[in-house]
């Protein structure tokens, strides 16, 4: 059959191949904008027109990059068989994978014609003193010098062998990376995202690739806080591909290396609560944006299944020793990142930490972060100053500290060459 000049083809009757061929062979018509935004929009909370504008748009980007054929057939096969998630965003339902083929075709595609980026060169700036104005600002004045010297160094650890991380979560206990990427966003938000785990107890090797169903991109990852008989579990939340501000939420049984829970409520616009009980044996979601839904917040266990959201199971954490003020209109001069000394003394490290990627040592020596602009800061708990301070990246990173080696795992979120994880290291 013919769906706007495009044939769809069910890949039980011919090969995957044969099925690309064929549809974009036959894709020679106009995309049907219209077709499909009257489906998507509505579903999006988005009018028809704007719709159309971006459907547009991307699609003349596509047949700049000599993919305009490929575009089309994907386009042709989303208004057939896409579908409204009950958490408001529009994905594709494929129950035969009718669309599989030509959305990975439009991938590669784009993949193979994507503009090439130099590799960045990593400025390395070494320690530096401090004008007493920019010390003023950023940190407190430094106690007497009688602290000894702290030689620190940035390693190679692995290649990621992608670039441009979006999420960034280790769990300590068990040696185990969690990241996801964005520079192939054309192919996963409509295959579905990948997100890897890195076995880092030995020689980093990947352990496992965890693969989202169509339409929803990897936003956050929480590890739970300790290992338990059954396994080290994650909770993911991710959002809609295509554009939606709602969030939804996952479980990642890492001992399995499979997706054991998916499209865990509350629905929320990308802020809802991760709370895990001291052992990790459940999870609590709490929605932190508009009126709660009735029975929230919502708890389940390592399974998915639901379960009480008793108080009492998810007692209050004490504070530590870091803190973080947000920036707000009315906090320009004093937010950032501080440290509270055994004095009670609170000490500010930067005024621009990248949300909450800082760590403590684990014997309260040093204090590592990453900041907005791409540097990578280390602060003596002893000498009350910063120790260290390099250029990572042209844009923010991601860090994780890691007991096992007494390290700061580090991974930049910029798309220029291949992604590196490193690692802050104390003596080389």
């Amino acid at each position: 059959m013919k769906e706007r000049g495009c044939p769809v083809t069910s890949p039980a009757t011919l090969a995957a191949a044969i099925l690309v061929a064929a549809v974009l062979s036959a894709c020679t018509a106009a995309p049907d904008f219209k077709g499909y935004c009257a489906k998507a929009a509505p579903c999006e909370g988005k009018s028809v027109a704007l719709c159309v504008e971006q459907a547009r748009a991307l699609h003349a980007q596509q047949r700049e990059r000599g993919c305009g054929s490929e575009g089309a057939a994907s386009l042709a096969c989303a208004t057939r068989h896409g579908r409204c998630e009950t958490a408001g965003s529009w994905s594709l339902l494929m129950p035969t994978d009718a669309c599989l083929g030509v959305i990975q075709a439009l991938g590669d595609c784009l993949d193979r014609t994507r503009p090439a980026s130099p590799a960045m060169p990593v400025e390395v700036e070494p320690p530096r003193p401090r004008s007493t104005a920019s010390a003023a600002a950023t940190s407190a004045p430094a106690a007497p010098s009688a602290a000894p010297a702290i030689i620190l160094s940035v390693v190679d650890v692995a290649d990621f062998g992608r670039r441009d991380v979006r999420t960034f979560a280790y769990a300590a206990a068990s040696g185990q990376l969690f990241v996801s990427f964005s520079d192939r966003w054309s192919t996963e938000a409509a295959l579905g995202d990948a997100v890897y785990q890195w076995d880092l107890t030995g020689e980093p090797r990947l352990a496992h690739t965890y693969r989202l169903e169509p339409g929803w991109i990897v936003d956050r990852l929480v590890a739970a806080p300790a290992d338990t008989p059954g396994g080290l579990v994650v909770v993911g939340q991710y959002r809609s591909a295509g554009g939606s501000p709602f969030a939804r939420h996952g479980l990642f049984d890492a001992e399995r290396g499979r997706v054991v829970a998916r499209g865990l409520e509350p629905f929320d616009e990308r802020a809802a609560e991760v709370a895990w009980s001291p052992a990790g044996e459940r999870v609590r979601l709490t929605r932190t944006t508009g009126p709660e839904p009735p029975g929230a917040p919502r708890a389940y266990d390592r399974t998915g299944a639901a379960v009480s959201a008793d108080p009492a199971a998810f007692p209050a954490r004490a504070p530590g020793r870091l803190s973080v003020v947000e920036s707000t209109p009315v906090t320009q001069a004093t937010r950032g990142l501080y440290y509270r000394a055994a004095d009670g003394e609170r000490h500010r490290i930067t005024p621009d930490p990248w949300h909450d990627n800082f760590a403590e040592s684990a014997d309260g020596k040093l204090v590592a972060t990453t900041t907005w602009d791409g540097e990578l800061l280390a602060w003596s708990t002893e000498a009350r100053r910063i120790v260290f301070r390099q250029k990572i990246a042209s844009a923010y990173g991601y860090l994780a500290y890691d007991p096992r080696r007494d390290r700061f795992l580090l991974g930049d979120a910029t798309g220029d060459g291949t992604t590196h994880l490193r690692a802050l290291v104390r003596g080389r």
